[in-house]
């Protein structure tokens, strides 16, 4: 599928992936597998050698829903479906081992899933509300405390799984409306504002890119990253046709 990656590694015939991070430098990925969409599991590869080899799975995450790498590449946030109820789960590296997983619902109340961190502390996600609304939040010491629910890109229809610009020039997202196919897809709203003052414009579809979610963008290989339910897909940049 990519240079850097060999033949199977990301994209498995016997399973079906979702949500894909990177850390900030590109040496270590994460994504989930599954063949029950409830209860996924975790798997991490470090890059050696200009490649990633086989994906290791993480035994600590073997039933979650999804989840996302921070960019330091130490710490996962992911969500836990239970029943109706999705609950924000953290966990740290030490030692080569992932260990001492924490609920950061309990704490705060807070539920939703798939994740995108901005920076270590910034993550935008879907808040478990209104059928889903990308949400803004921020992670200190073990804090997890809701920021912004960016309430001019959601509606009554499903929003998740937003990708934020790392320059915060954009965001990214998927939604989805039962039985209105204007209201499936990506879309994308622009920054008007600065980083610290966000103005975001009413959000697009972008047309030219099938269903799908888990959007992820590495600038280095000019690829756009999403999963279509089955794999991890790609495609350039450029086929995005972004604002400059």
């Amino acid at each position: 599928m990519f240079k850097t990656f060999e033949q199977d590694v990301i994209s498995l015939p016997t399973s079906t992936e979702n949500s894909i991070s990177f850390s900030q430098d590109g040496l270590i990925v994460f994504l989930t597998r599954t063949d029950d969409w409830s209860k996924q599991s975790g798997y991490i590869g470090v890059k050696r050698e200009g490649k990633f080899g086989k994906l290791e799975p993480i035994s600590t995450l073997n039933s979650i829903y999804n989840g996302a790498l921070s960019p330091d590449g130490t710490k996962i946030v992911y969500s836990i479906k239970k029943g109706s109820r999705e609950e924000i789960w953290l966990i740290r590296k030490s030692n080569n081992e992932w260990i001492n997983p924490i609920s950061l619902t309990k704490s705060t109340g807070i539920e939703g899933g798939y994740f995108n961190w901005r920076t270590n502390n910034d993550i935008y996600f879907q808040l478990a509300k209104n059928n889903g609304d990308i949400a803004r939040a921020t992670l200190e010491d073990d804090k997890f405390s809701l920021l912004d629910t960016l309430s001019v890109l959601n509606t009554s229809a499903t929003e998740f799984s937003p990708y934020i610009d790392k320059n915060q020039r954009f965001i990214i997202f998927t939604r989805y409306l039962v039985g209105d196919i204007s209201n499936q897809g990506f879309f994308i709203s622009y920054n008007q504002g600065d980083q610290k003052s966000h103005k975001w414009t009413a959000p697009k579809k972008l047309t030219m890119l099938p269903y799908g979610w888990g959007a992820y963008i590495l600038e280095d290989l000019g690829l756009f990253l999403f999963s279509d339910g089955e794999n991890i897909k790609h495609c350039p940049i450029e086929q995005l046709r972004l604002q400059k």
